[in-house]
């Protein structure tokens, strides 16, 4: 099994992989856990890719803004996961590629 890539413009410079083999997404209460894990792994990737001191450099908004970037470029991975497990389909890949953009 591979897992899912999104990829945009630039190539990532930290990603994570969430997994979710452990989650049942036919249920809501599981398609809420596996949006909560993307968001902290985006949380995570964010702050390794600008840095211990980014919020201070940076500002708090840009680090929000990478977070809500990196995120949103997963959420195309989480919807066709849940899709795929609604329908029945297999679900070939069991994670979740987050990555953050080079511009964090």
């Amino acid at each position: 099994r591979e897992p899912m890539t999104v990829t945009g413009h630039h190539q990532s410079a930290e990603q994570e992989h969430v997994s979710f083999a452990d989650l049942d997404l036919r249920r809501w209460s599981a398609q809420q856990a596996l949006k909560v894990r993307v968001q902290r792994a985006a949380d995570r990737v964010c702050s390794q890719a600008e840095g211990p001191f980014s919020s201070i450099n940076l500002g708090l908004a840009s680090s929000m803004n990478c977070t809500d970037r990196t995120y949103h470029a997963a959420r195309p991975q989480i919807i066709a996961a849940i899709n795929r497990a609604r329908t029945g389909q297999s679900l070939a890949a069991m994670s979740i590629a987050v990555a953050a953009p080079r511009t964090c």
